[in-house]
């Protein structure tokens, strides 16, 4: 007798097991996503990394598009954009007044060519932002934090 309800229990247990089995339970559960998380973290450093360079590159541009601003305010010229004239095509004050004009439109191209490559640089972030977002479903939160965070690192950069 009770060989015979050992037998209907192993039965019983052996039918119903895998289905316990495949549910999980909270913590592994916890674990798998914790993990899922850090394995999404890790592949997006090299996108992270691409958003640190593009912040670096607009730190310099914008740098140098104040120093040019503050150059042509000043009427000064940086030496890397001064233009020579050559001798005897003109008289000593028109070549001055050529050279200085010069100079300015130098200057003035310059800061264009300084504030399109922010522009560009802005719509590469913005396409960072959306892989972050779409290819490894990144909160906004997230990425908004982490790129507070990154933009300290081109700052810190700068005083030091």
């Amino acid at each position: 007798m009770i060989c015979w309800k050992l037998k209907l229990l192993f039965l019983i247990l052996s039918t119903i097991m895998p289905y316990i089995s495949s549910f999980p339970s909270s913590p592994s559960q916890f674990r798998t996503r914790q993990t899922d998380w850090r394995d999404r973290r890790e592949q997006t450093t090299p996108v992270l990394n691409k958003i640190l360079n593009e912040l670096e590159k607009q730190s310099n541009w914008t740098q140098q598009r104040i120093f040019l601003s503050k150059c042509r305010d000043q009427n000064v010229t940086p030496k890397g954009l001064k233009v020579s004239v050559p001798k005897g095509i003109m008289n000593r004050d028109e070549e001055r007044r050529f050279k200085r004009e010069c100079e300015l439109e130098m200057i003035r191209k310059t800061i264009k060519r300084l504030y399109a490559k922010q522009q560009n640089s802005g719509e590469k972030l913005a396409q960072m932002k959306l892989e972050l977002r779409n290819k490894f479903r990144m909160s906004g939160s997230w990425i908004e934090h982490t790129l507070k965070w990154l933009w300290k690192k081109p700052i810190d950069k700068e005083k030091t």
